[in-house]
Order: structure tokens, then sequence, then C-alpha cells
């Protein structure tokens, strides 16, 4: 694994600040590269976290928000591919791509997540055992501290499909 971190480490009132002008790392041929400079602020147990965007194997990755009391952070992924898992587990043999976002609101003891998450030609080894060449999500959802509510749907090229609607207690 090779990696490498331009950036600072400065006081701020009531903690520190990171600030991040370039981060790359690369283990054979995944890679991961930060798109532009960003910061994290730690002032306790409070995390604020200015625009952050990883190009991931070609996908991407962002944040931003803050992390206090109350909270307010957002995440998304675009055109992340699976493949990358394949670097570290090669007999996975993954394919496909995943897009989606999540947006954390609420408070930290009664949080509040919203998120939608679409894969698209998903493979896997164990797929491919199970005679499927590879199948397509599109989920979405909401979590609270005592419930996830999920929709989400799974289909196939040959003919699978599959809906699911409920929710799950999480305590």
């Amino acid at each position: 694994t090779n990696a490498s971190v331009k950036g600072a480490l400065s006081p701020v009132e009531g903690g520190y600040r990171v600030g991040l002008d370039s981060l790359n790392l690369a283990q054979g041929q995944l890679a991961a590269r930060l798109v532009q400079p960003s910061a994290i602020t730690i002032r306790g147990q409070n995390l604020a976290i200015d625009p952050l965007a990883l190009d991931v194997g070609g996908g991407r990755i962002t944040a931003s928000g803050k992390v206090e009391d109350t909270l307010d952070l957002d995440v998304a992924i675009r055109a992340l591919p699976l493949a990358i898992a394949n670097t570290i587990k090669p007999d996975l043999r993954l394919g496909g791509t995943l897009d989606g976002t999540a947006k954390i609101a609420g408070t930290r003891n009664r949080p509040d997540i919203s998120f939608g998450i679409q894969g698209r030609q998903l493979a896997a080894a164990a797929l491919g055992q199970s005679g499927l060449r590879s199948i397509s999500v599109d989920a979405r959802g909401t979590s609270s501290t005592s419930r996830l509510n999920l929709d989400a749907t799974v289909t196939s090229p040959e003919g699978l499909r599959a809906t699911l609607t409920g929710d799950v207690p999480l305590d």
C-alpha cells in the first residue's frame, strides 16, 4: 500500500483543524485520491467536514456537514465500482457500480436518516453460482433510533424481480 498526504494540523478554539491539500492511496490497481482540498474540524465530540470528495477507482464519494448535538451530514456515492474490492479479495469477483445518497439529521440521541441507493449490473461469484449473471438494486428508506423503513426492488436479466417493503425494529 502506498499513501501520501499533504496538509496541515492546526489548533482552533476548543480543538483542531485537519486541512487536507492532497491525499493519494494506492494498493495494486486500486487507487483513491482527494479531488479538491478539504478540512475536518474537531472540537471535543463535535466534527465538521468541509466538502470532502474522493475519487475511488473512477467513482466518487463525497461527504459534508456537521456532527454535533444536532446532526447535519450529507454523504453521496456516484458510480463507485464494486470491482475495487477484488484488489483485496479477488475471489469475490465483484462487478457493477453503486450510486446513492444519505442525509443524516436529528440529534445524537435521536438520529433521523434517509437514504437511497442504486446498484447497476451488480455481479459476484456467489451470484454466478446461483445462476444469475448480475442484478440491479433500487432501494430507499429511512431510519430512526428504533426502526429501519425500507422499500427495495431487485431485478436480473434472467427474470428475477423481488420487492421488499417494510420496517424492522432496531432495538
